[in-house]
């Protein structure tokens, strides 16, 4: 029996959606959406940065901000603040197996340690570190 590839082609593709197409029904947890927002540095989320400062007289800036992330817009404004804390390295250090150094005192600054995501915004403004 010669069957036409085109009729088989059609038939493989049915069953392929009848499959695809089932009618269970699961039955899911609660997820309220809110729970799903978030707060974050985008720079930080895919772990760290490395950026390779000159010596030079001159400054050099490197950008910040904060962003959110979920469902929608936020609905009011959201106040950001930013820290540098030290001890933060020494446990990235030993989580990631890295030897990574803060860099001295006095050496860096924070263009604002407060910022705003606005109301219908996503992210902040930009910032500098310099």
């Amino acid at each position: 029996m010669k069957i036409n590839k085109s009729l088989a082609y059609s038939l493989i593709a049915l069953l392929a959606l009848s499959i695809g197409c089932s009618k269970q029904k699961y039955d899911l947890p609660d997820q309220p959406v809110d729970s799903y927002n978030r707060v974050y540095m985008p720079e930080a989320s895919n772990g760290p940065v490395i950026r390779t400062l000159k010596v030079t007289d001159s400054v050099q800036s490197l950008t910040y901000g904060a962003n959110f992330g979920g469902q929608g817009y936020p609905e009011s404004d959201i106040a950001v603040t930013f820290s540098i804390d030290s001890a933060k390295v020494d446990s990235f250090n030993r989580v990631n197996r890295t030897n990574y150094k803060i860099l001295p005192k006095g050496s860096f600054s924070l263009e604002s340690t407060s910022s705003t995501i606005p109301k219908g915004r996503l992210s902040t403004p930009p910032l500098n570190v310099s």
